[in-house]
C-alpha cells in the first residue's frame, strides 16, 4: 500500500544522526538524482501511478532537504534545522529529543 507522507523524514533523520547534516544533505542529493531519472527514464517501477507521484513527492522532499538543510514534517512544519543540529535526533519519529 501506498503511504500517504513519504518516509524521507524519517530516513535523512537517520542519515543526520548518523552522519551529520552534510553528510545527509550528500546522500539526499544523490537519492533524489536517481529517483528523479528513474522517473523520467519511465523505469516501470516509478513510473506507474501512484507510485510515481510518490517518487516525485519523495524526490522534492530530498531535494529541499539538500538545499537548504531542513527537514519539513509530513505535518508541514519544520522539525529539523540546522541551528537544532546540536540535539540528538529521535530517526523513529523524525524529531529532536528534548534536552
Amino acid at each position: 500500500m501506498i503511504e500517504k507522507y513519504s518516509r524521507q523524514g524519517e530516513r535523512i533523520a537517520r542519515v543526520i544522526a548518523k552522519d551529520g547534516i552534510p553528510s545527509a544533505q550528500a546522500w539526499a542529493r544523490r537519492t533524489a538524482s536517481v529517483y528523479r531519472a528513474a522517473v523520467l527514464e519511465r523505469e516501470p517501477f516509478a513510473h506507474a501511478g501512484a507510485c510515481r507521484r510518490q517518487f516525485i513527492e519523495s524526490y522534492l522532499e530530498l531535494k529541499r532537504f539538500a538545499a537548504d538543510g531542513t527537514l519539513t514534517g509530513s505535518d508541514g512544519l519544520e522539525s529539523f534545522t540546522r541551528e537544532s543540529a546540536e540535539q540528538p535526533v529521535d530517526a523513529r519519529k523524525n524529531s529532536v529529543i528534548p534536552a
